[in-house]
């Protein structure tokens, strides 16, 4: 799949070089044609090897491979899973098997750290699949029952990792060495859920039963919350986008949200979406995002005046819970609902 789309861009490569050799055409062919645009589409879907593997958070490994986390809700098996772009999937059993593993990255270790919603804890695996220490958050801050860890990101030093814990409604820290600290959100019950390192050097995040976007200082420990600019919009998952600003998924509203450093924010209507959760940004400057409610994904355009457009996930009711920009500049996404990893070609 990968080797078709990857020589397109080797042929499309030679062409502009010949055409810069002959001021705007091929030596001997005349005008090069006009590019056919490339309608995005799910190029390819790979399945689980364990069957209701419940695939949540994904990311790149220092190796090039893409791990994600594998909840195991349905089936008591909680693991890493490991894919190559060619489609070839390995699995790595957790223990405790019911720890419901959800979000995931590549810490500055290169080991890959995650995080463990049953066990309350964050554990982190090498790239040869060999598990390092489990690191029990132990007794949530404010009287939670739990902290439910959710999503993790690296931070702004180089052995730091923040993560959202909607159950103690705050957002803890963890050191590569284990150190564990919380921060929590002002907002009671605000359901801290995306999570990001801006280009400030804060840690952001959206709080999705709130519907605020919040900045954490982690120098003094200080959190700064805005209001979306749609209420009850439902935030979920936050990138920084290529203008430097941090954009957010809305799903009630069916939505993206942009915030600058500064706290302005704006929101704008994603065309014929049900709904707006997982995003990245492509490699062509454009976010993509995920509609589980109408099981498809969209692409929207920031260059010029704001667009967006939808295209169908073949699988149904799969389920897309996070997007990444993978080695090949792909985008990967985890199908929940549908046990697979999707792939997602746009060149």
């Amino acid at each position: 799949m990968r080797l078709k789309a990857g020589l397109g861009i080797i042929a499309a490569s030679a062409s502009l070089a010949l055409a810069g050799c002959g001021h705007g055409t091929v030596i001997g062919s005349g005008p090069l044609p006009t590019p056919t645009p490339v309608i995005p589409s799910v190029s390819n879907e790979f399945a689980t090897t364990t069957a209701n593997a419940q695939p949540a958070g994904i990311t790149v490994g220092p190796d090039g491979f893409l791990y994600f986390t594998e909840q195991g809700a349905a089936n008591g098996k909680a693991q890493i899973g490991k894919i190559s772009t060619g489609g070839t999937v390995t699995e790595f059993p957790l223990t405790p098997a019911t720890a419901q593993p959800y979000g995931i990255v590549r810490g500055g270790d290169n080991n890959l750290w995650f995080t463990e919603m049953a066990a309350d804890a964050i554990g982190s695996m090498t790239i040869s699949g060999t598990f390092n220490t489990t690191y029990p958050l132990g007794t949530p801050p404010g009287g939670a029952a739990s902290w439910k860890p959710l999503f993790i990101t690296t931070g702004p030093g180089a052995n730091t990792m923040y993560f959202t814990a909607p159950g103690a409604n705050a957002i803890g820290e963890i050191t590569t060495a284990g150190t564990i600290s919380s921060f929590v959100v002002p907002t009671a019950a605000s359901s801290p859920m995306g999570i990001v390192t801006g280009p400030d050097l804060n840690v952001w995040f959206t709080e999705n039963a709130a519907s605020k976007i919040a900045r954490l200082n982690p120098s003094t420990g200080t959190i700064t919350e805005f209001a979306t600019p749609t209420a009850n919009a439902g935030p979920s998952q936050i990138v920084v986008g290529p203008d430097g600003a941090m954009w957010f998924t809305e799903n009630n509203v069916s939505k993206l949200g942009r915030i600058t450093t500064t706290g302005v924010a704006t929101d704008y209507a994603l065309t014929d979406a049900g709904s707006a959760t997982a995003l990245v940004v492509g490699a062509d400057a454009n976010f993509y995002f995920g509609d589980p409610v109408k099981n498809q994904f969209g692409q929207a355009s920031i260059s010029g005046a704001f667009e967006s457009k939808v295209f169908p996930i073949k699988t149904a009711s799969a389920g897309p819970v996070q997007f990444v920009l993978g080695p090949d500049q792909r985008i990967y996404f985890t199908e929940n609902q549908a046990s697979k990893i999707g792939q997602i070609s746009y060149f």
